[in-house]
């Protein structure tokens, strides 16, 4: 009996830590898959555009009343609101990402007529707009569940509630590059992503419908943002140098005249974000 006894407990002790290894898995910890993939659009450096809104220091000379600005930049004051829906059909998933930005719009500037140097905030929000789509290839074990990226969209950021500026298009020419970017919600595959040489030089023609706005570059790296030239007919234009491998996000941000250089004109933008790769 008492060989039967311990045979038994042998048998419990066996089946108790085999079931315990079927709960656990070190290698996912997430226990559902859109668990899984929010995890994946969280950690991605396809995504998180909208981490980095803010926008450094710049310089003006051109006078215009009320205010002449010197300086602006963009100062986020909350955590990013954003929703993510998931619709998930067998082993695809399609992943719609919205948002807002709710922050503070700085503008260093001498109102017109005196010598008196003020910091001009005006409030800032911002919604945001991307999709992806994502496809299991592994199993419920393997790292977020075997769900992978394959395609994405650019962001769309739109101020509100005043929005009146609205970019066109985006016009890229470089070594080995020639295209035009017409719709930052349309869904590309990754492998078809926007890919450059490092150290590679762009044209930027950047077409919108309004002739006086101000636009510029957000390289979304060390030394901040650049502005366009204003060519007069609706038309901008720069030049952006390619940093190193791997992978970057670049912005293309028209702002209303007004917004910076009007005390009480709101805040009124329209941002392009998009993924690319170097290589």
């Amino acid at each position: 009996m008492q060989r039967r006894a311990l045979f038994s407990l042998v048998i419990l002790i066996a089946v108790s830590l085999l079931m315990a290894g079927c709960k656990s898995n070190p290698t996912s910890p997430y226990e559902t898959d859109e668990e899984a993939i929010e995890a994946l659009v969280a950690g991605s450096k396809w995504f998180n555009a909208d981490d980095h809104f803010e926008g450094g220091a710049d310089s003006s000379s051109a006078p215009l009343a009320p205010i002449t600005p010197i300086a602006w930049g963009r100062e986020r004051t909350q955590p990013i609101q954003r929703t993510i829906t998931i619709k998930q059909v067998g082993d695809s998933a399609h992943v719609t990402i919205e948002g807002k930005i709710i922050g503070v719009l700085h503008i260093w500037a001498f109102p017109a007529d005196t010598d008196t140097f003020v910091n001009i905030q005006k409030p800032l929000e911002v919604d945001f707009f991307r999709t992806a789509i994502f496809k299991k290839t592994g199993s419920d074990g393997e790292t977020y569940r075997g769900w992978v990226l394959v395609m994405i969209s650019g962001m769309n950021a739109v101020s509100m509630p005043t929005n009146t500026v609205t970019i066109d298009s985006v016009y890229l020419k470089g070594t080995n590059l020639d295209t035009v970017l017409t719709d930052p919600s349309a869904l590309f595959d990754i492998e078809d992503a926007l890919t450059f040489g490092s150290g590679d030089s762009v044209d930027v023609t950047l077409f919108a419908n309004d002739n006086s706005a101000l636009v510029y570059l957000h390289p979304f790296r060390l030394g901040g943002r650049k502005k366009f030239e204003n060519n007069g007919d609706g038309s901008y234009s720069g030049t952006w140098i390619i940093p190193s491998p791997p992978l970057h996000r670049v912005g293309f941000d028209m702002i209303r005249k007004e917004t910076l250089y009007d005390d009480t004109y709101p805040h009124d933008s329209n941002i392009w974000v998009f993924p690319y790769r170097v290589e």
